[in-house]
């Protein structure tokens, strides 16, 4: 399993009220998809969210018993 931190970032020109309702519309959308913020910052109409990517391995064939202890699974 590997971890990838992937940064999302939004600029807007209109305001830091619309930054601010931009942060709350995407991090609402971020959570309703079970997606794990790790930072979220507003600055200068600038919304920051960075959060993490979970890669998953997985074996074209049936692991062992043994192979499923030492992985996790």
């Amino acid at each position: 399993m590997i971890e990838q931190t992937i940064p999302l970032i939004f600029e807007s020109n209109m305001g830091r009220k619309w930054a601010r309702f931009v942060l709350m519309y995407v991090k609402a959308v971020l959570e309703s998809l079970k997606v794990h913020i790790t930072e979220e910052s507003l600055d200068d109409e600038v919304v920051v969210f960075k959060f993490i990517k979970l890669i998953v391995w997985e074996s074209p064939v049936p692991l062992t018993y043994d192979e499923k202890e030492l992985y996790g699974r």
